[in-house]
């Protein structure tokens, strides 16, 4: 189970990269509208594209202390966030560095994290 958890990882990270880093101007994905709730959805697929990453770290590590490996999975995830958005400003062409995708990510691996931490506690 463990090597498939690692396995299913890279794959989500190598997912991440692509989302991240693909140029994706002139595409039309056919969707209408600009907001959920008036956040902006672009915003939105950030929090979404980064949520599975504190399950699936965790369940990726080793795991051998759990406040330890909880620590390292929040810590790793907010810098592969930060990394991730500031290489879209450095290495694309069409595609910027946007202080509210951080935030949108960083939320994302908080709130993934913090439910880890509940479930820790039932």
């Amino acid at each position: 189970m463990r090597i498939f958890s690692k396995i299913l990882f890279l794959l989500y990270i190598a997912a991440l990269l692509f989302l991240s880093l693909a140029s994706f101007a002139g595409i039309d994905l056919g969707i209408k509208r600009t907001d959920i709730l008036g956040i902006p959805i672009d915003k939105c697929i950030h929090f979404l594209m980064f949520l599975p990453y504190p399950f699936l770290a965790y369940f990726a590590s080793p795991r051998k202390n759990y406040w330890r490996t909880l620590f390292y999975v929040g810590m790793t995830g907010i810098i592969l966030a930060f990394l991730l958005e500031l290489s879209q400003g450095l290495f694309t062409a069409d595609r910027v560095t946007d202080i509210w995708d951080l935030v949108a990510n960083v939320i994302a691996i908080l709130i993934g994290t913090a439910v880890l931490l509940l479930f820790k506690r039932k």
